[in-house]
């Protein structure tokens, strides 16, 4: 099973965020808005990378695929848009950006 969860410093307490129950995938690469209420990851399977979004609503239970081959999330800075990279079949990149 695949988690991502919350640790605070002062306190050492911790809080599961992500509910992956598939032993198949990874998550990484986890991105915070800058609003504090998003978080972008890309999954990990056999056969792909996804850029997945959670959203606090409530309980971190929202999630969103947002790409099936998509990574390198990055959010602007007013929190509303998400931007991420997808590959071309040149070998090249391309940024999308989704409506968080």
């Amino acid at each position: 099973m695949a988690i991502c969860g919350l640790w605070n410093l002062e306190s050492g307490a911790t809080r599961q965020i992500t509910f992956e129950q598939d032993p198949r995938l990874a998550l990484g690469l986890p991105v915070w808005s800058p609003n504090g209420a998003n978080i972008a990851y890309v999954t990990r399977s056999r056969t792909s990378w996804n850029v997945d979004q959670w959203n606090d609503q409530p309980r971190w239970t929202n999630a969103r695929k947002i790409s099936e081959i998509g990574g390198w999330a990055a959010w602007s800075p007013d929190s509303r848009w998400l931007y991420f990279a997808e590959p071309a079949r040149d070998g090249s990149y391309r940024i999308f950006e989704k409506s968080a």
